[in-house]
């Protein structure tokens, strides 16, 4: 990291956790147990993700080596995408997770991105802990000037990355040694490892009108796309479920009180299991266009049931993003991105959905099935008795 102001958007005042030139504050003489915490946990793509900070700053070995440790393919997080990389962004707005004492202030987390010893200086040899390449062509975010391998002492020494407040990458010694640059030191880091493997429980099913309806709860938050393609894979005509009066609406509603359907940890909290509704791309902002996944609108005077102040297709750092429909505690419905990138909205991705099919006529009632065995077996008893096997005396 080099003293530029092009590296630092302004000038921050050491913190009292910045301060600290020694990485583990010292007690009574003995080192200080290093303490984490989870500051957040959400999924891109194939992997899941999870934010820590640390109660003193942290190097990038003891960054990694928590990670390790935590089991399920954990590792330090390795960025491969621009968005994959805004994505972690927004989740590590919080300020615990920056040594500056305010989101995106001061050092930022680590990330698993390192330069092996003898690479080229300042930018050769850079790759991720998933043995990724972070050099051209492949994608890479450093900050303006980055890396630039600040020479200590005359050592050149910078060979792990973190990201800054720009939602780029900058180089930092594995111990910041330099007491000018303390407050880069980082505090939190992101790990990540392969997602779990998608399971779904059945959770209730019942009938209503002429349909038959299931509601199942996942092992992980989902998207909708998720919901959907498990509603499709089910066969039988079933595809997530479109309401059209406030009576199905109603009785859908009644058979969702496992609270396994949500979010929020107890029925009826949190984000709601997932429903047909969904607003084709490019519509009018915010109610127009939506629809469900049977073809019939839910634009009046079709019926609709959208919870207070919905849908509002909340924007996500300036871009209009929600487009799928969720059931709420309240029975009405909310518009909800496919896959919630804000950190404030979480508990709200569903980890319910709501399906639906034609109902199949049962089988012949046991009743009517013996009476039409009696039925046969004295008809045959009957001709085989007579002399004249069809009389038209004989009453059927």
């Amino acid at each position: 990291m080099s003293h530029s102001g092009n590296k630092v958007m302004a000038t921050i005042a050491k913190s009292a956790l910045g301060a600290a030139v020694a990485l583990c504050a010292l007690t009574a003489g003995q080192a200080q147990a290093l303490t984490i915490a989870l500051a957040n946990s959400f999924r891109f793509g194939a992997s899941s993700y999870r934010t820590y900070y640390a109660d003193q700053p942290i190097t990038w070995t003891e960054a990694r080596n928590q990670a390790l440790s935590l089991g399920g393919g954990y590792d330090l997080v390795s960025i491969n995408s621009e968005p994959e990389n805004d994505l972690i962004f927004r989740f590590i707005r919080n300020p615990l997770m920056w040594n500056g004492g305010t989101a995106y202030s001061g050092g930022g987390p680590w990330v698993g991105l390192y330069q092996p010893v003898g690479s080229p200086e300042p930018t050769g040899g850079w790759q991720w802990v998933d043995g990724t390449s972070a050099l051209s062509p492949n994608y890479n975010n450093w900050s303006p000037g980055q890396p630039d391998n600040r020479s200590v002492s005359g050592i050149q020494v910078e060979g792990y990355g973190q990201f800054i407040g720009d939602g780029g990458w900058n180089d930092l010694e594995d111990v910041v040694t330099e007491p000018s640059l303390t407050q880069y030191q980082p505090v939190g880091f992101i790990v990540e490892a392969p997602a779990q493997a998608l399971a779904f429980t059945l959770a209730n099913s019942f009938s209503f009108g002429g349909s038959s309806y299931r509601a199942y709860y996942a092992n992980q938050p989902i998207s909708w796309t998720e919901a959907r393609n498990q509603a499709l894979s089910l066969g039988g005509g079933y595809g997530l479920a479109s309401i059209n009066s406030q009576v199905e609406n109603d009785e859908i509603f009644a058979k969702l009180a496992n609270p396994s359907l949500w979010n929020g940890g107890s029925a009826y909290s949190g984000g709601g299991p997932w429903i047909g509704l969904y607003q084709p791309a490019g519509s009018p902002e915010p109610a127009g266009g939506w629809q469900w996944v049977n073809g019939t609108s839910a634009l009046s005077p079709n019926y609709n049931n959208w919870s207070v102040n919905q849908p509002d297709n909340m924007s996500v750092s300036g871009i209009q993003v929600e487009g799928y429909g969720q059931l709420l505690g309240d029975g009405g419905w909310n518009d909800l991105e496919n896959i919630i990138t804000e950190p404030s909205l979480t508990q709200y991705q569903p980890v319910g959905i709501v399906v639906e099919a034609p109902a199949v006529p049962g089988p012949l009632p046991i009743f009517g099935a013996a009476a039409a065995f009696g039925f046969s077996r004295n008809l045959r008893r009957r001709i085989k008795d007579s002399v004249n096997p069809v009389s038209s005396s004989d009453t059927i």
